[in-house]
């Protein structure tokens, strides 16, 4: 009896802001809503106030004006590329082969907005790392908390923020992945492939296997960290500018069909 061809499986990690859409959601609110609170921002982010505690208090600030769904109807302007928009819907279709991840330095209230006013239904993904919030719509407050703290899970990374380690969270993604497969660390039938721009996309991506894709867009910071230490990578990278190119690279791994476009 002639052997089954197995299922090639595909694990796939994105970072949110300027990678699934082409903003910023952590500046684009105060820039839509109250612009003068850049100047707070810029002047807490040099004095080292970490990124996670300047969100928290742009957040206090902005709902002393504004309300919770303010703030929800700002976020539903952004707008997704429809062919990513479709590839997505098509991964979740097929997640018996396709599992995919969100791995952002966001936030849970920003990335579900955007990503349910799409109608792509997140809750479909394997997993959303991301910092947490916690709305009361009658007290108009949004409680903010680090992943690392709300997780349990610290890390001593020096090339990533305190709230989140992006390397450490693949390399947990890939070992339970190839557990459940009895995989190990061979390159069979399971692809990782991870999507980024930032330069703590890069810890993340340093994870990879030779067998395994980083997609990076170019002109980003990821792209300058790959070009200061082109030898931490294993993995084939290929580069995007626009959403259209990072879905074509995906249909040329195999993951999906021309169909999607």
């Amino acid at each position: 009896m002639a052997e089954s061809i197995p299922i090639q499986h595909y694990t796939v990690m994105f970072d949110f802001d300027n990678t699934l859409i082409d903003e910023n959601t952590d500046t684009y609110i105060v820039e839509q809503l109250w612009p003068e609170l850049m100047i707070d921002l810029k002047n807490w982010r040099h004095s080292g106030v970490s990124w996670t505690e300047i969100m928290r208090r742009i957040l206090n600030k902005l709902l002393t004006k504004f309300t919770i769904e303010d703030l929800t109807n700002c976020f539903k302007k952004i707008r997704m590329n429809a062919s990513l928009v479709q590839m997505l819907k098509s991964f979740i279709q097929l997640k018996d082969q396709i599992d995919v991840y969100i791995v952002s330095d966001a936030n849970d209230f920003f990335i579900h907005t955007i990503l349910q006013n799409e109608g792509i239904d997140y809750t479909q993904f394997k997993f959303i790392h991301t910092n947490i919030t916690k709305l009361n719509v009658e007290q108009n407050t949004i409680d903010l908390t680090e992943y690392s703290i709300y997780f349990n899970d610290p890390h001593n990374c020096t090339d990533c923020p305190d709230n989140m380690c992006k390397g450490h969270i693949v390399k947990e993604i890939m070992e339970s992945s190839l557990k459940e497969e009895n995989n190990c660390c061979k390159c069979n039938n399971r692809t990782f492939i991870y999507v980024g721009d930032g330069k703590n996309d890069f810890c993340g991506s340093s994870q990879l296997r030779e067998c395994d894709y980083l997609l990076c867009r170019i002109g980003r910071s990821l792209e300058e960290k790959i070009k200061e230490f082109p030898n931490k990578l294993l993995n084939t990278v290929y580069y995007w500018n626009d959403e259209e190119e990072m879905v074509n690279h995906f249909v040329k791994i195999g993951v999906v069909t021309n169909n999607v476009q």
